[in-house]
């Protein structure tokens, strides 16, 4: 009879160990590549509520006192409104009414500390002419 040893040989643990460092790799790249993309993807969120505030403050702000640019900062961001007349031929018509105005809304958001530009939207908005 032969005689057989139990347990495995060194070359079967070489073989096992590579191919669990194989798999170990690619389990954490594609581990590291989903937390990088979930951190992008929640930056619009995390600023896009503050943006639908600071906005509705700069409405109300506009028509109280109305001036060209209205900023506001928070921890991460920088808002900025630039309130004008818009230059669609169409406009005037809407300034014909009274106690309105159109408005053309250009909302910036800077990243802190650098100001760099990471949204930009222009929109129109009626607004009030005086308080009631």
């Amino acid at each position: 009879m032969i005689n057989r040893q139990r347990g495995f040989s060194l070359i079967e643990v070489i073989v096992a160990v590579a191919i669990l460092g194989i798999a170990s790799v690619a389990i954490l790249r594609h581990f590291s590549q989903s937390l990088y993309m979930v951190g992008r993807a929640s930056v619009p969120t995390r600023y896009g509520d503050s943006l639908k505030y600071y906005f509705t403050e700069a409405i109300r702000s506009y028509a109280d006192n109305p001036e060209d640019e209205i900023h506001y900062e928070s921890d991460e961001y920088e808002f900025t409104f630039n309130f004008e007349d818009p230059t669609f031929p169409e406009a005037g018509d809407y300034n014909l009414i009274p106690g309105i105005v159109l408005k053309e809304i250009t909302a910036r958001v800077l990243l802190k500390p650098d100001s760099r530009e990471i949204y930009k939207q222009v929109t129109y908005y009626v607004l009030p002419t005086a308080k009631n």
